[in-house]
């Protein structure tokens, strides 16, 4: 489930619906697969964008556009577990890397080939992003590192903070949580 503005949305099986404010549910399509996790985040101007992640395919709801529920078929597109949203950009883990990719600017269905970024820090495989306030924490095996907003590069407008590594990595992928921007997981040492 993932709530923006005052909407729920919900993937139940295989469906997506939204669930409004007066209770009134609304199917929008398939986002394939029947048991895995899905992973939701919201994007553009008014984050009027959402994008779903499962089974490593993705789907776009945008009741802005022609047709509002499509599936991300860019070739550029490649998505592993999770999806987080900074400054109108989705980010995407790239399966089995330490490499992130991110979207056009206020567009899910448009990927950059070039729109890739590296946790070299101390490089190991990414879990998953999460944001945070105005930041990216990419949540590897074995450390986490922290991204923020660099408005200078406008290809990859995110960079890491020197120094800002967590040794510490994830134990359990779906444990991560978050909380009054405040991060949460299972780490590679079994302590939360």
């Amino acid at each position: 489930m993932f709530e923006i503005q005052g909407e729920l949305f919900v993937v139940s099986r295989n469906l997506l619906y939204v669930i409004d404010t007066a209770g009134t549910v609304t199917e929008l399509g398939d986002v394939g697969g029947s048991t895995a996790r899905v992973y939701m985040a919201a994007n553009g101007a008014d984050d009027n964008q959402i994008l779903v992640i499962s089974e490593g395919e993705g789907y776009i709801y945008d009741p802005s556009l022609g047709t509002p529920f499509q599936q991300v078929i860019d070739a550029d597109f490649s998505a592993g577990i999770g999806v987080a949203s900074l400054n109108q950009i989705f980010w995407v883990p790239r399966p089995d890397s330490n490499t992130l990719q991110g979207s056009g600017t206020a567009d899910g269905l448009s990927w950059d080939a070039l729109r890739r970024v590296s946790a070299e820090q101390d490089p190991d495989l990414l879990v998953q992003p999460i944001r945070l306030t105005s930041a990216l924490w990419l949540m590897g095996k074995k450390t986490c590192e922290y991204w923020q907003v660099d408005q200078s590069d406008t290809t990859n407008p995110i960079r890491p903070v020197a120094g800002a590594t967590i040794m510490r990595g994830v134990g359990a992928n779906e444990s991560i949580a978050t909380y009054q921007n405040n991060a949460f997981w299972l780490a590679d040492d079994f302590t939360v």
